[in-house]
């Protein structure tokens, strides 16, 4: 009997029944299921980690393409602007360029000049020397011509060895001027032709000084610049002629 009174002290059953073990089961469950919850969250951590990591890669190659495409669409827009030689605007282009600053100096009565000017003899060069000698020689005298011409000049490669040149708000004198002292750079160019030779060339001119909205026609004064270049090269080439619109053309009106 005093056992039994001590097991009840004790908090145990004084009898022989079994001890239930029911709360140290479901303690033990809920241990493990934190550690199963641990494992998941660490597992599902580490692949959201690679998800995220996948992503940013994605949108790195994605990013980088983007550039890739924007650099072969400007490659294309430039090609398509730009003589393959010299790096001058091409015809199509000069002549866009030159149709919309015509209708500027047109509508707001702005002078401008439109010069023509091509190699002289150059035919003599690609003969002698040979046709890699001529695009040299091409390539310096567009080197030139940006250099010397303004930085607000529309400056092409017009075709083979001939140039064009639209010189916004340029007056004759000014045209006068800036044609000499082109003129003059190339006159001074020395190329080197290989095997100790050095190539020396000269170029004539044609200009024509259009005053504020005297033409609104780029083929017009095309025309004119070509005459005047055809009458420096009667004068024996190698010099610069430049003619001048005042009156305005029935089509600026």
């Amino acid at each position: 009997m005093r056992a039994r009174g001590r097991l009840r002290e004790r908090g145990l059953p004084a009898d022989n029944s079994p001890v239930s073990l029911s709360p140290f089961f479901a303690v033990a469950a809920a241990v493990v299921a934190l550690l199963a919850a641990a494992s998941i969250f660490v597992i599902m951590r580490a692949r959201v980690l690679r998800a995220v990591t996948a992503l940013a890669d994605v949108s790195a190659r994605n990013e980088a393409l983007e550039h890739e495409r924007q650099r072969l669409v400007e490659e294309l827009r430039l090609s398509s602007s730009t003589d393959y030689l010299t790096g001058l605007l091409n015809r199509r282009a000069f002549a866009a360029a030159a149709l919309h600053e015509i209708a500027n100096a047109s509508r707001y009565r702005r002078s401008f000049a439109l010069i023509m000017f091509d190699i002289d003899r150059f035919r003599r060069v690609n003969d002698r020397y040979g046709h890699h000698v001529g695009d040299a020689v091409i390539a310096a005298i567009a080197s030139i011509a940006e250099k010397e011409f303004r930085a607000g000049d529309l400056v092409c490669r017009y075709g083979g060895e001939e140039f064009a040149v639209f010189a916004p708000e340029c007056g004759a004198d000014d045209a006068r001027a800036l044609t000499e002292r082109v003129r003059r750079a190339i006159e001074a160019l020395e190329i080197a032709g290989g095997e100790g030779f050095t190539v020396r060339v000269s170029a004539s001119f044609g200009t024509v000084a259009v005053a504020g909205g005297a033409c609104a026609d780029l083929d017009e004064a095309v025309r004119v610049a070509d005459e005047a270049l055809d009458q420096a090269k009667a004068q024996g080439r190698n010099c610069a002629v430049v003619r001048t619109m005042e009156t305005v053309s029935p089509s600026a009106t």
